[in-house]
């Protein structure tokens, strides 16, 4: 990994010091489907994930803006350089960025690598005398409750490593089937 003084070797910031951060599109998907029966009973759960990837977190790069004094900021700003505090961890913050410290650059990109519980599902189908005491006329009932996207296993700092615009919703469910 090259450092930030084996860049400057010609002592100007400019677009031959850009490198490379990593890739948008997944190096691998994956899954895993769990289904399971005992007795009357039925348990399904599926989780899903990406690995490989490296993603901008658009949520990050807002909340550390300085350009805008009424913009909600992160308490992460807190620690940026200042004359006083030359150990602060971000660059300095000042309104209007003069020097560009908070233009695009890694401190915005972050690995977007995840393992989601998608679904989990729970389900009971009501024996036979059941049946008998309806004549029949019903042969099948099951009811069930489950949650989708119940959590995320992430390093990724964003709403949602897949989407911080629109993030999967968390949603719980409940149903009955009834087969006549």
């Amino acid at each position: 990994m090259l450092k930030f003084n084996e860049l400057l070797l010609d002592n100007k910031i400019d677009s031959y010091d850009q490198v490379y951060l990593g890739k948008t599109i997944p190096g691998f998907y994956y899954g895993i489907n769990l289904s399971m029966e005992y007795k009357n009973f039925d348990f399904n759960a599926q989780l899903t994930g990406v690995g490989d990837v490296q993603r901008v977190n658009n949520v990050k790069e807002s909340l550390y803006n300085v350009g805008t004094t009424n913009a909600n900021q992160s308490v992460d700003v807190l620690n940026a350089w200042t004359p006083s505090k030359q150990s602060g961890w971000l660059p300095r913050s000042i309104n209007g960025d003069p020097a560009s410290n908070y233009r695009f650059s890694d401190l915005f990109v972050e690995s977007g690598a995840y393992l989601r519980l998608s679904n989990i599902q729970l389900g009971y189908t009501l024996p036979s005398p059941v049946y008998n005491f309806f004549h029949n006329n019903i042969s099948n009932c099951r009811i069930y409750a489950g949650a989708s996207n119940l959590f995320t296993i992430t390093k990724y700092s964003g709403y949602d490593p897949e989407n911080d615009s629109y993030p999967t919703p968390l949603t719980f469910f409940m149903g009955l089937n009834v087969r006549f």
